[in-house]
């Protein structure tokens, strides 16, 4: 089960929605990973054994260029109980993604398009 939260600028009405969590991500990764579409490193990591546990989970993120958001999924393959790699959240302009933090959504938000503040606008649970 994962859980969201909703945001809205209050000057010109950009809307994002933020998930955090596994629910709803059901895929054979290990398949996914060997057809190609987490690139060559991903490939390596598995093919180098001992690959315990490969997941998914939602998080929010934002452009350090840009300013944008969206949540991702990116797939963790851990080995031993560590990370062992972890795929890379790319933004629309090309630029790689940071993760937020949940305490940082408690903060004030800018929007990407207006520059003006973004509130909590709505909060679920999901599966």
């Amino acid at each position: 089960m994962g859980h969201g939260c909703d945001y809205e600028c209050e000057s010109c009405g950009y809307a994002v929605n933020f998930q955090f969590g596994g629910g709803g991500i059901l895929h054979d990764y290990k398949k996914m990973i060997m057809d190609g579409e987490y690139g060559e490193r991903a490939i390596e990591v598995l093919e180098e054994g001992d690959t315990g546990h490969i997941y998914a989970s939602w998080s929010p993120y934002v452009c350090g260029s840009c300013g944008s958001y969206r949540s991702d999924a990116p797939v963790v393959i851990e080995r031993s109980g560590k990370r062992a790699y972890t795929s890379p959240v790319k933004c629309d302009c090309g630029k790689r993604m940071r993760r937020v933090n949940e305490s940082e959504l408690k903060g004030e938000l800018t929007c990407p398009k207006c520059g003006g503040r973004m509130s909590n606008v709505g909060e679920y649970l999901w599966d």
